[in-house]
């Protein structure tokens, strides 16, 4: 007769015979063999990485648009293509700070939403606008 690989052991807290090798969960309800893997990211945790990169990228923008206020271009582009004598239009900061704000605040209100709801699909959407 053919034996089983697979040695059985009692457990400890049923007496009931176990695979040897795997063991019972521990205090915290993982057993050993998933204590080292990591948890797993909830939706809250995604939602608040999303708000928090779109309100680092809107900020990087008004960053780099008060760096360089020329960003915007001529302040009266040739049909022809920029010439020499073409002036920068220096209203743009204004419009990059309002950009950011208004991101920012579509970001944190769907960070907080969906953190609260995840299953709330409006959460969602705003962060996706």
């Amino acid at each position: 007769m053919a034996r089983s690989r697979h040695r059985r052991s009692p457990s400890i807290a049923t007496g009931v015979p176990a695979l040897a090798g795997s063991a019972a969960p521990e205090e915290n309800g993982r057993s050993p063999m998933t204590a080292s893997r990591p948890p797993r990211v909830g939706p809250p945790a995604l939602a608040w990485a999303l708000g928090g990169l779109t309100v680092a990228v809107a900020l990087g923008g008004l960053v780099l648009a008060i760096a360089d206020p020329n960003t915007a271009g001529p302040a009266h582009a040739s049909p022809s293509g920029p010439t020499v004598h073409d002036t920068p239009a220096g209203d743009y900061v204004p419009y990059a700070a309002l950009t950011a704000i208004v991101f920012s605040t579509f970001a944190v209100v769907s960070a907080v939403v969906a953190a609260r709801r995840p299953r709330n699909p409006v959460g969602w959407l705003i962060g996706a606008v």
